[in-house]
């Protein structure tokens, strides 16, 4: 049997432990809160855009050529009509070439008809006369001048031909060298920036070609893909609020202009365009910038912190107890969730829950939280 001051330090030992033991379960559980409060609740479509122009049109070339020369730049402002480069089209030159080769052949076949014209028509007149003696039938007579006829026809159609090809040749030298001139011309169909230039000095280009990008830069647009699933909800006038990754730290307010009826299959989204209030004149086409396009805003509702929501539930501090309330979540978005019931502007609302129990006793840290940071 053991000694009685062995076995009266064992007793003292369990019960110094089951004190402990009791002590640790009483001790508060650290947690981290933020205060709900009230403000605007947002839903909206997020998304990438690029700020393009309101119009933008590719300057072709009219006719297949080398392009000799290149006046505009990317960059480069430009006025409608303002020469921008020029293209040399041998294929013009060789229709000239083969049009007057043209005119010499039916010159040349207006010519021998015109002979052989001459010799029926001797014929003609000496076989009337020996068809008056009875020399010769009639029948012989009358074949002497269809002959002639004939070649007369043909003489006026030879002569015909060569008029045409003259008056053509005479055309393209006056007014039509003026047509050629223009089509070997590429001139900006607006005032605006070159904003592409896609073929260079050298460059043999077909017919239609594209040679240049050039923007009308009065009006800029931020032009952002919306996915189908937002789309039932955005009209035109839908509020927006844009951001330009070059303007950091500000955002500017705009409306939906324009919504593409066509979609993109693959990604099943729409382009959608925006128009600022007041676009920033440091603003250039090609420029990055996010939109949130506003499909629901709510005046006046209980915020709280997107972390704090345990799905339709939260976790609130009160007299340092952790008590798990139930909630109507209404709209939600990056920066805040609207509580619509079960939370009041103030509460103590628990961040890091995972390990909180209902009416477990529990040590708050306030937290910084402001909803409105990304308006």
């Amino acid at each position: 049997m053991a000694p009685l001051k062995t076995i009266f330090a064992t007793v003292v030992l369990v019960a110094a432990i089951g004190a402990g033991a009791k002590w640790a379960s009483m001790r508060p559980l650290p947690v981290s809160v933020v205060a709900a409060t009230t403000g605007t609740a947002i839903d909206a479509a997020y998304a990438t855009a690029t700020v393009e122009s309101s119009e933008r049109v590719t300057v072709r070339s009219r006719v297949a050529g080398t392009v000799t020369q290149i006046l505009a730049h990317e960059g480069d402002t430009v006025k409608q009509g303002q020469l921008l480069a020029r293209l040399d089209a041998p294929d013009l030159e060789a229709d000239l070439e083969r049009s007057a080769g043209d005119l010499s052949v039916a010159r040349s076949e207006a010519t021998a008809i015109e002979a052989e014209l001459r010799t029926a028509r001797e014929d003609q007149s000496r076989t009337t006369t020996l068809a008056k003696s009875a020399s010769i039938s009639q029948a012989e007579a009358n074949r002497a001048s269809n002959g002639v006829d004939v070649l007369a026809a043909r003489l006026d159609a030879a002569n015909a031909k060569a008029t045409a090809l003259e008056n053509q040749i005479r055309s393209r030298s006056s007014s039509g060298s003026r047509n050629e001139v223009r089509d070997l011309e590429v001139r900006s169909p607006l005032d605006g920036v070159v904003l592409k230039r896609q073929a260079t000095q050298g460059d043999v280009v077909p017919a239609r070609s594209p040679i240049f990008d050039v923007a009308e830069l009065k009006e800029l647009l931020v032009e952002c893909v919306v996915d189908e699933a937002d789309l039932g909800r955005i009209t035109g006038g839908t509020r927006a609020v844009v951001s330009f990754r070059a303007l950091a730290d500000k955002t500017y307010e705009g409306s939906v202009v324009e919504i593409a009826r066509d979609a993109n299959r693959e990604k099943k989204s729409f382009i959608v365009k925006v128009r600022l209030d007041a676009m920033p004149a440091e603003v250039r086409t090609g420029m990055s910038a996010e939109v949130n396009i506003i499909l629901a805003k709510h005046e006046n509702v209980v915020l709280v912190a997107p972390g704090s929501v345990d799905g339709s539930s939260v976790w609130i501090v009160r007299d340092d107890i952790a008590h798990k309330v139930p909630v109507e979540v209404g709209v939600r978005s990056p920066t805040a969730v609207e509580i619509k019931s079960g939370v009041a502007a103030g509460d103590a609302v628990i961040l890091d829950f995972d390990h909180v129990h209902e009416g477990s006793r529990v040590a708050a840290t306030p937290i910084a939280w402001s909803w409105n940071k990304a308006h």
